[in-house]
Formats: C-alpha cells, structure tokens, sequence
C-alpha cells in the first residue's frame, strides 16, 4: 500500500516571546503554567523564552518544548482539521514521544503512580487534565507512555492505519480497532498491564552499552563522535508520520 509523509500545509512559524506577561498581554489567562503552545489553525507554536533562563534550562527547553509543540501541529495535519474524536491522550503522548529525552522522569512518575495505586484513567485524560501540577505532570507522563507503548509493541505501520482511519472519518473504537485491533477500553487494559510490568527504567541496555561505550573511550582515546553518535542513534528515535 503507498505511503507518504504529511507535509504541512503552511511553513511552521516560531514566535518567541519573553515572559508569560507578554503572552497573556492578548491571550485569556490560563490556570496551569504554560511554556509553549500550538495554534493548530495557523500553524503556529508560541514559546517563551524568559530574559534570565539559565543556559542548561534554555537548552532543555530547546530540546523538549519546542519539538512537542511542533509535533501538535503535524498531528493536527495528520489528523484532518475537521475531525474532533481524538482523545487529548493520544495527541499530547506522541507530542511528549517526540521531545529529546530519555523520559526518565515520566517513567519515574508512572512507578510512583503504580506503587500507589494512583494511575489516572486514560477516558479520564481524553478531554482534560485533572487540576494540580502533580496530577498534570503524571497526566503528560502517562500520555507519553501510551506512545511508547504503541511503538514498541504494534510499530510505525499501525500507528499509520490509525491516523488513516481518522482521516476516512472514523470515530476512535473504530479507528483503535483497525489498527491495534482493540477497541479503546480494550487499548487502555491493555496499556496499564503493560505500564505495570516497567517496573524498572524499559531498556536498561542503553545505559549499560552507553556507559560502556564511555569507559572504552576514557581509556582508548576514542572520539567523542562515537559517544554523540550513540546518544542520536538511541534517544532520538522520532514518530515519521505516514499517510497510508
């Protein structure tokens, strides 16, 4: 079956702003803290960049916040701008798979959920987050689980049969069915008793061959390209949206 990429209809465009206050200057104001937002309609992303950020935070911001908002506007594309049955769940995890980050501190969020019993539903993340910024950051963790969860155990083709039947106007039972073959109840079972066997950090391997690939370097003199190369190879792994 042919395939190819989504291609925004417009170029992106990056407006950097330097504070909230400029922000809420024309915008409602918003209860949680935001960093960036998407405008979907006009394939935009605001980011905020304040005055006196820290260059180790700008750099972290650089590498997360703005990816995850680029990446709302490529599923906003992917999608169709007419469709509305897509769960805030599934939007915000593939934006959240796509920052440059080992997610470590989603998975630590998620044990600490599970050891106390206290995992959000996904139908309760469909629409809206709960209020609280510990009940935020555990909604976007275990969004970004679910994402991980789709890759690794169905793959990239049926992420892609998912976003073709939202195309063809499918609502998500149906959509979920045609490409993992589970409704979104079933989906959802599924995914926690996934989430619950990640006890520990899911590829306990990158750490061990990327500290081993450190020492081989400390003590042969090997190039720090090898190092860089394995961090890219490893942890920016990204969704490549396909239209089947």
């Amino acid at each position: 079956m042919h395939q190819r990429r989504v291609e925004l209809e417009n170029p992106i465009q990056l407006v950097i702003l330097n504070s909230e206050d400029e922000l809420y200057e024309w915008r409602e104001h918003d209860t949680q803290s935001i960093g960036g937002e998407a405008f979907t309609d006009f394939g935009t992303t605001i980011q905020i960049f304040e005055k006196d950020m820290q260059e180790g935070i700008q750099e972290a911001w650089i590498n997360e916040v703005v990816p995850h908002e680029i990446s709302h506007l490529y599923f906003f594309q992917a999608i169709g701008k007419d469709y509305k049955d897509i769960p805030r769940w599934l939007n915000e995890g593939l934006a959240g798979y796509n920052e440059f980050n080992d997610h470590g501190a989603d998975w630590a969020m998620v044990r600490q959920a599970i050891q106390q019993d206290a995992l959000i539903p996904l139908g309760e993340l469909r629409n809206d987050f709960p209020e609280g910024d510990e009940k935020v950051s555990l909604s976007y963790a275990e969004c970004t689980t679910t994402a991980i969860y789709i890759i690794e155990t169905y793959g990239q083709d049926s992420l892609n049969k998912l976003f073709s039947a939202y195309q063809a106007g499918e609502n998500s039972d149906a959509a979920f069915k045609q490409a993992f073959g589970r409704n979104v109840a079933d989906f959802e079972k599924d995914w926690q008793a996934w989430v619950v066997t990640q006890q520990s950090t899911p590829d306990n391997s990158v750490v061990i061959i990327f500290l081993a690939f450190t020492i081989l370097s400390l003590i042969c003199g090997g190039s720090l390209l090898i190092l860089v190369i394995l961090l890219i190879t490893t942890f920016n792994k990204k969704i490549k949206i396909n239209v089947v």
